[in-house]
C-alpha cells in the first residue's frame, strides 16, 4: 500500500498532463460536431381504458373499435399533412424569432434560416406576435408553388425543417395497454 502511494504522488504531475491533455483533444476534435438529441413523451389515449375526457367515467369499448381507433390515431400522427404541418408551425416559431433563442433553435440554425430564407420575404409572412397569422402567411407561401424560398426550405432534406426528417417521428404503443410513445 504504501508503494502504491508513493508511485501515485511520483507520477501524479504525469497523470494530470495526460488526462489534461486527452481532455483538450476530445474538445478540438467534436467542437464542431453536430449535436442530436433524442426526445420522447408518453401520452395515455384512453381508448382501451374507455376513459373520456369529457364523460371522466369509464365506458367500454369493443376490442375492434379500439383498435382501429388506435390504429387511426398512429396513421394521423405518421401521415405526411400533420408532417407538413409540423414543419411548417416550427418555421413559423424560428421566423418569428428576432435572435437565437436557445430553447427553440441555436445561433447556427438561426443563421442557417436567415440565408435559406430573405429578410424582405421573412418581414412579408411574419406577423408580429401572432403565431397562426404567420402559419397562414407560411401555407399561402407553400401553395404558390416551388419557386420561393419558404417551399423549398420545407420540402428539402433540411435536417431542422425539411418535411422528409419529420418521418423519424416514431410512435409506437407501449405493450397492450392505450398508452402511445412517440421518439423524436
Amino acid at each position: 500500500l504504501v508503494q502504491f502511494i508513493r508511485l501515485f504522488t511520483r507520477n501524479l504531475h504525469l497523470m494530470l498532463i495526460v488526462g489534461a491533455l486527452m481532455g483538450a483533444i476530445v474538445w478540438y476534435l467534436t467542437k464542431d460536431e453536430v449535436r442530436t438529441y433524442t426526445s420522447s413523451a408518453l401520452v395515455h389515449t384512453g381508448i382501451f381504458s374507455g376513459y373520456n375526457i369529457e364523460s371522466q367515467g369509464n365506458s367500454r369499448l369493443d376490442l375492434h373499435q379500439a383498435s382501429a381507433e388506435l390504429d387511426n390515431l398512429l396513421n394521423i400522427a405518421t401521415s405526411f399533412e400533420t408532417h407538413e404541418e409540423l414543419g411548417q408551425r416550427l418555421l413559423a416559431e424560428c421566423m418569428m424569432l428576432e435572435e437565437p433563442n436557445r430553447v427553440l433553435m441555436s445561433e447556427r440554425a438561426f443563421e442557417q434560416l436567415r440565408l435559406a430564407i430573405p429578410e424582405d420575404t421573412i418581414q412579408k409572412i411574419v406577423v408580429k406576435d401572432n403565431l397562426e397569422a404567420t402559419f397562414g402567411n407560411i401555407i399561402a407561401m407553400c401553395q404558390r408553388g416551388d419557386n420561393n424560398p419558404v417551399y423549398e426550405l420545407l420540402y428539402s432534406g433540411n435536417a431542422m425543417w425539411g418535411i422528409d426528417h419529420f418521418s423519424k417521428i416514431k410512435i409506437e404503443t407501449e405493450g397492450k395497454s392505450d398508452m402511445l410513445r412517440e421518439t423524436y
